[in-house]
């Protein structure tokens, strides 16, 4: 099945391309089309149902939340209208109205009822709405004389009448005082003053404090009393209200109080509620739309299908007999290519060798112009010990003459060792392996590169065992291994850096580091180093073939080697030789 549109089939028998039969467009409108409308439908009854259900549980919620907070109005209020009738009712707070009384102590008992209490003030007034009892005690005789009620006020004109009195009022700063007042009466039952307590509203509110919803207490005179919000205090209701805010408002009205308390919720959530619950609707519209055009799709592509068959089943047929004649003269074409690579593999491989033998050969021409130079020193020190030993014999001196042969002795071996290791060097080597001392082979690579170290004998360093180390190698092949890495690690070392030759081993494994103090390995990753014709150095100066040989040589030895950068700077080379026999063996 595709979705791609209609694709070109090729004409039965001529080999042309011919347009497809196009799709009915209006079968897939007259099914999509209704899906989206039934879709669209769907959200928008979703959005409506789930918007009047978010509703009325909000309503609902607003509902007990609002009586929860005007029942704790009402209580955190009521509790405090018992406690000036109880003070009014104590004979030493009527005696303190009379001449007789003792007014400080009274106001020290007041003092205790209000910390016990927690209200603002407790007042003892008389008649006249002279204080002469307060529980602010730092208030001297004097100053509570000249404090007065207004006789005007309700809250005391009801106490003097003997009625329970109560009202509120707020500071010239803010502060918000609720008042109850209880008549204070003598022997004869007859009103002689009151005691006032004042109560914080700021206490009352603080029970709002946790409250989700914005909860509000509206005085008659349309002003905003308590809040649990703070920049709705002291304000009318119509202004507290934010800029954008849609509230759902639950009112209850106390008659105790004359205060209505408003519960105001943010409507906001249920548009977002109900949006949430439309777009699953609508996506879930559009996943069965989709589902039915697959379905379109898919019925459409089978019958195109099956009328594509029908006509390439005939054209096949034709074709069969054509194609099985071009398949045998393929064959046939393929069988001489087949033949051609492997006539071109041999050759391929022929030159491998042949390239490697080249390496060599080129390796030991550079190293002759350093030889030449090696070899004339000893070349004339032993005709300098010639001539001395001629000339001592003539003398008659055969006993020192000897120790210039012995000399002319030591020049010849040197020379002899360097010229055998050259040849061996530069002979084609055998295919066969067996056990080789790999301490030995270092050896005799340093005694070619010695030319190479002749300014720096000590360049490089050894870190050999003491007993041989034999693995499975060809000698002259790992020795030219070894020799091109080294001469790598001199290369990249310098005249002042050096080079660190190791081998350690455990079991059958045998393991030679070739380390040096250059700049280490810069390609990335560090094994790209043995793909053929890579190198660093300038044209003229390499082919970038000598480690990809060393590499493949050591692959021959059943074996491999690796490349890495040390952490402290320079680079790692490490041979993974087989072992000829466990190396706990050797080293015994």
């Amino acid at each position: 099945m595709t979705l791609n549109g209609p694709q070109q089939t090729e004409s039965p028998g001529t080999g042309l391309v011919t347009p497809p039969r196009p799709r009915p467009v209006r079968a897939r409108a007259a099914v999509i089309l209704p899906l989206l409308a039934l879709t669209a439908a769907a959200a928008a009854g979703v959005y409506l149902w789930t918007y009047n259900v978010e509703a009325q549980r909000l309503g609902e919620r607003a509902n007990v939340a609002l009586s929860l907070h005007a029942e704790t109005l009402l209580t955190g209020l009521e509790k405090f209208q018992v406690l000036p009738f109880a003070v009014a009712r104590r004979a030493d707070v009527a005696a303190a109205l009379e001449s007789g009384g003792d007014a400080d102590m009274v106001s020290r008992v007041l003092g205790q009822h209000m910390a016990l209490a927690g209200l603002r003030s407790l007042e003892l007034v008389n008649r006249f709405g002279q204080v002469v009892a307060t529980s602010e005690q730092h208030l001297s005789r004097l100053a509570r004389g000249r404090r007065t009620i207004a006789l005007t006020s309700p809250y005391l004109a009801a106490a003097l009448q003997g009625r329970l009195g109560r009202g509120y009022f707020v500071g010239t700063e803010g502060a918000r005082t609720y008042v109850f007042a209880a008549s204070v009466r003598d022997g004869d039952s007859k009103v002689i003053g009151a005691v006032v307590a004042r109560i914080n509203l700021e206490l009352i509110e603080r029970n709002w404090a946790l409250a989700q919803d914005t909860v509000s207490a509206v005085d008659g005179d349309q002003l905003i009393l308590l809040s649990n919000k703070p920049e709705r205090r002291l304000k009318p209701p119509t202004e507290a209200n934010p800029a954008g805010w849609r509230p759902i408002t639950k009112e209850r009205y106390l008659h105790l109080l004359d205060w209505t308390v408003v519960e105001q919720v943010d409507r906001a959530p249920l548009a977002t509620a109900a949006g949430r619950a439309a777009l699953i609707a609508a996506l879930a519209g559009l996943i069965a739309t989709l589902g039915a055009w697959f379905l379109l799709e898919r019925r459409m592509d089978g019958v195109r299908r099956l009328r594509q068959s029908r006509a390439a089943g005939l054209w096949l047929e034709r074709r069969v007999e054509q194609r099985t004649r071009d398949l045998r003269s393929a064959n046939d074409h393929l069988a001489a290519e087949i033949d051609g690579h492997e006539t071109t593999a041999k050759a391929l491989h022929q030159s491998q060798k042949d390239l490697v033998q080249a390496a060599k050969l080129a390796a030991l021409g550079q190293m002759s112009a350093a030889l030449a130079h090696e070899y004339n020193q000893p070349l004339g020190a032993i005709r300098a010990h010639a001539e001395n030993a001629e000339t001592l014999i003539a003398r008659g001196k055969p006993e020192e003459a000897v120790g210039n042969l012995g000399l002319i002795r030591s020049m010849v071996s040197r020379l002899a060792a360097l010229s055998g290791t050259l040849k061996t060097f530069a002979r084609r080597p055998g295919t066969d392996i067996r056990p080789v001392d790999v301490g030995a082979v270092v050896r005799d690579a340093l005694i070619i590169l010695s030319p190479r170290m002749k300014t720096n004998k000590d360049q490089v360093k050894l870190v050999l065992p003491d007993d041989p180390v034999l693995v499975h190698a060809g000698a002259l092949r790992l020795e030219q291994v070894l020799v091109n890495l080294i001469t790598n690690g001199l290369d990249a070392a310098g005249d002042d850096g050096s080079v660190q030759v190791e081998i350690t081993g455990s079991g059958s494994n045998v393991v030679v580091r070739v380390s040096d103090s250059g700049p280490g390995v810069a390609a990335d990753p560090p094994s790209k180093v043995f793909d053929p014709f890579y190198t660093t150095k300038e044209v003229g100066k390499g082919l970038g073939l000598g480690l990809s040989i060393a590499y493949n040589i050591v692959k021959d030895f059943d074996g491999h080697l690796e490349a890495m950068n040390l952490p402290g700077g320079g680079a790692c080379f490490t041979l993974h030789l087989r072992a000829a026999r466990p190396v706990r063996e050797a080293a015994e």
